[in-house]
């Protein structure tokens, strides 16, 4: 007689963040030391979670509306490579 046996597995799946990220924007300003030198001096004031996606390979998964604010406060504050 047969049996079934489910056996967990773990998978990666890409996701998708889309961030609206707010400076304060300042003009910038030209130096010269040995050349001319420009310096821009815009700070981040703030971030929002626009939406957060599962991608799949035949779609996504918007899970922005079922996230907690805690849950999109720690989304926004990881550290992205821009």
């Amino acid at each position: 007689m047969t049996k079934r046996e489910a056996i967990p597995q773990t998978f990666i799946l890409d996701a998708e963040a889309e961030i609206s990220i707010i400076y304060e924007v300042f003009p910038k300003r030209i130096e010269e030391c040995h050349g001319n030198h420009e310096f821009d001096e815009a700070d981040e004031v703030n971030r929002e979670l626009i939406s957060f996606k599962i991608l799949l390979d035949d779609g996504e998964i918007d899970l922005t509306s079922r996230l907690t604010e805690e849950e999109k406060n720690k989304i926004v504050q990881t550290k992205l490579d821009v």
